[in-house]
């Protein structure tokens, strides 16, 4: 999906990469180091971990890609 996304979206779009199921620790499979790394690798304009189950990090996650992609518009709005 990265690849068609990355093709078809304008440059003004934007993506995050978000790891759920913060609040299960001890079952995590993937560190928050490979996440961050994996944002990295993927171009994605944030990474964020959040629990759904809490609610924790949901909206700031949105903020968050909201905000870049009004910043990637700019003056185009």
């Amino acid at each position: 999906w990265l690849a068609d996304f990355q093709k078809y979206v304008k440059k003004e779009g934007a993506y995050i990469l978000i790891g759920n199921k913060m609040d299960l620790e001890d079952q995590r499979i993937v560190p928050t180091k490979e996440g961050e790394k994996l944002k990295k690798k993927i171009n994605a304009c944030d990474f964020v971990e959040t629990s759904a189950k809490y609610g924790e990090n949901v909206e700031d996650a949105f903020q968050n890609l909201v905000s870049q992609i009004l910043r990637n518009y700019g003056e185009k709005l």
